[in-house]
């Protein structure tokens, strides 16, 4: 009898370590995504140059990221620094409950 409580305490120890092991690969999957988005819109707001920033920004990520929101910040060139800073944020939901995700900061001249 004790050893079948053993056993059974060690499969659902190990039931739950499977678990907890893979919502962690979903979430560092999702969080990749997020990241790969915000690199590219990064580098599609940057290629439009410094001078075509201005302001803020906002779009939603074609399909099938369509969840997905970004807003931009370009705050514009000083003298003490020439460049733009542009900051993007990323966003999943509706706009009721948005859930921010990842927030990116870069120059651009």
């Amino acid at each position: 009898m004790l050893s079948v409580a053993i056993v059974a305490i060690g499969m659902l120890t190990a039931m739950r370590a499977l678990g907890f092991g893979a919502s962690l690969q979903s979430r560092l999957e999702k969080r990749a995504v997020v990241r790969r988005l915000a690199e590219q819109q990064v580098a599609a707001l940057a290629a439009k140059g410094s001078d075509a920033l201005q302001g803020e920004s906002t779009g939603q990520f074609e399909p099938p990221f369509t969840d997905y929101r970004w807003t931009a910040l370009a705050l514009p060139p000083t003298e003490q620094a020439p460049f733009t800073l542009l900051q993007l944020n990323i966003t999943q939901g509706q706009r009721e409950q948005q859930k921010h995700l990842y927030a990116l900061q870069t120059l651009v001249r």
